[in-house]
């Protein structure tokens, strides 16, 4: 009986580890699996942490990129454009001066057609004075036609109509006005008249002689293009 009792005993004790063992089993199965939870609930904020903190890494550092390829985008439209305009202009320049230098060159050949021209009529005339830069004759020069009737004088009087047609031969054949020009000296010379006229700054000096055509007027004869007004007249 007591031995009956002593093997229940010890089964119940053997049930009781039992249970207590399978007990110990469970909760340390739970425990396990409620540590990799948590475990994996801690990871977790840290890995979408760190994947927040990576794509936010990722965007500042692709932000300044994209900011730097639109600004040299638009910065390569802008050169794009200035190079275009740069070229419309300089294109348009070229056009501009190239009318300009057309032009120029055909008013180059119109002088020198010019000149060539007028070299057929004049002659050069040597001269001993050193004051003289080059003398000639123009066979195109023709009288100057005169109002004057009767017996000519030859006269220096401002006033007298013989002076005043002296002034026009003189202003027709070397060009200049009154307005343009200095008139230093009309004097007689053995019944000539010689007339040194020169511009207002006083350069391009030239010494005119006339002579009388009776019956058609005052008629230049000479033009000499002086290098001074020193010894002019």
């Amino acid at each position: 009986m007591r031995e009956k009792d002593n093997n229940s005993f010890v089964n119940r004790l053997v049930n009781v580890l039992i249970v207590i063992v399978a007990a110990l089993i469970i909760i340390s199965i739970t425990l396990i699996l409620t540590n990799s939870d948590l475990k994996n609930n801690v990871r977790k904020p840290d890995e979408q942490s760190a994947a927040v903190i990576t794509e936010e890494n990722e965007q500042a550092h692709n932000k300044p990129k994209n900011e730097e390829q639109a600004e040299e985008e638009e910065n390569e439209g802008v050169n794009e454009q200035q190079d275009s305009e740069s070229e419309e202009q300089q294109s348009n320049e070229n056009e501009g001066n190239g009318g300009q230098d057309e032009g120029a060159g055909a008013g180059n050949d119109g002088d020198t057609a010019s000149v060539e021209e007028d070299m057929q009529y004049i002659t050069t005339v040597a001269t001993e004075d050193s004051n003289v830069e080059v003398a000639f004759i123009d066979s195109r020069w023709t009288p100057y036609p005169t109002a004057q009737t009767g017996t000519h004088i030859n006269a220096f009087d401002s006033k007298h109509i013989d002076y005043q047609e002296k002034l026009k031969l003189l202003y027709r054949d070397t060009g200049f006005t009154e307005d343009t020009s200095i008139l230093w000296s009309i004097r007689n010379a053995s019944g000539d008249a010689v007339a040194v006229i020169s511009a207002k700054n006083k350069t391009n000096i030239f010494r005119l002689t006339m002579k009388w055509i009776d019956g058609q007027g005052w008629q230049t004869i000479l033009v000499e293009q002086l290098y001074s007004l020193d010894g002019a007249y």
